[in-house]
């Protein structure tokens, strides 16, 4: 998936990790990994031309926009390295890339011309199995997206303060994918993150949870859930959720009050899932 003998997956894994710690989105990230490698963007089915071929997509990406998933190896890709070096400008990733490193992407038409492909899985399965419970348990549901992006802090604090607002018997649910700013040396996920956030406004009655459907939010944990009782837990503890906030360290937040979700390797991905109910 890289470029063997030039630049190689070990230095693309340092790449993806330095630009996720820097806040870059998921489309960012894979623009550049787009243009590090000769599987990606395209390149698939232009090694598979003349054949016919087929791409089975399970979709990952808030907008569903299926030339990112995987970073679109069979699927004609419109950005180019110039797209990619303002990227690793913008978040400053300075001494590991050389202008060398990034390769253009395949454009001529013929390449796609026979490769077909389905959205076979995307998040709109689990979103709708989630409003379905919800209604079958007495609550009044908000779909609210299946496209949440943005700060995961922020979005935590966001959410809780709509639930807040809303009347009676309520659930809130989103599906995407948030991005976290890492500052500190600290361990954790951007669902643990953003449930760590929203525990800061979190009122009685109200539970917020937010998981990665592939089980493992940058950790071992799939993600964590957070109510009133957290916070009693984290009192008693003498955890300051603001400290751990601050130090990114929402795993060990987590993993000290028991309030995390862990389900193992799931064996596929279609973004995050996150819900927010008031009673």
């Amino acid at each position: 998936m890289c470029q063997p003998g030039n630049f190689t997956c070990g230095q693309e894994t340092e790449i993806t990790k330095r630009l996720e710690d820097s806040g870059a989105d998921i489309h960012e990230i894979n623009i550049v990994r787009k243009h590090l490698s000769l599987a990606r963007g395209g390149y698939l089915a232009k090694y598979a031309y003349p054949a016919r071929s087929l791409a089975l997509i399970f979709v990952d990406i808030p907008d569903r926009d299926i030339s990112y998933v995987a970073s679109g190896p069979t699927i004609k890709d419109t950005t180019t390295v110039e797209d990619a070096r303002r990227i690793i400008d913008k978040y400053r990733i300075d001494g590991t890339i050389s202008p060398d490193d990034f390769i253009e992407t395949p454009k001529d038409d013929i390449f796609f011309e026979k490769a077909a492909h389905l959205l076979f899985v995307s998040n709109s399965l689990g979103l709708g199995a989630m409003a379905a419970e919800a209604n079958a348990i007495g609550y009044s549901f908000q779909l609210v997206t299946g496209s949440l992006t943005g700060n995961a802090s922020q979005t935590g604090q966001h959410i809780v303060k709509t639930l807040a607002a809303t009347d009676g018997k309520t659930a809130l649910i989103y599906g995407g994918e948030t991005t976290v700013i890492v500052k500190k040396p600290g361990k954790g996920g951007r669902n643990q993150e953003l449930v760590l956030s929203a525990l800061r406004f979190i009122r009685e009655g109200q539970i917020i949870a937010a998981v990665n459907t592939d089980g493992r939010d940058n950790t071992d944990f799939a993600g964590a859930l957070g109510d009133r009782q957290t916070l009693l837990k984290a009192h008693k503890l003498n955890l300051a959720p603001e400290r751990f906030l601050v130090d990114n360290e929402s795993y060990d937040f987590f993993e000290k009050t028991g309030d995390y979700i862990k389900t193992g390797p799931t064996g596929a991905n279609v973004s995050d899932f996150i819900v927010a109910l008031k009673e």
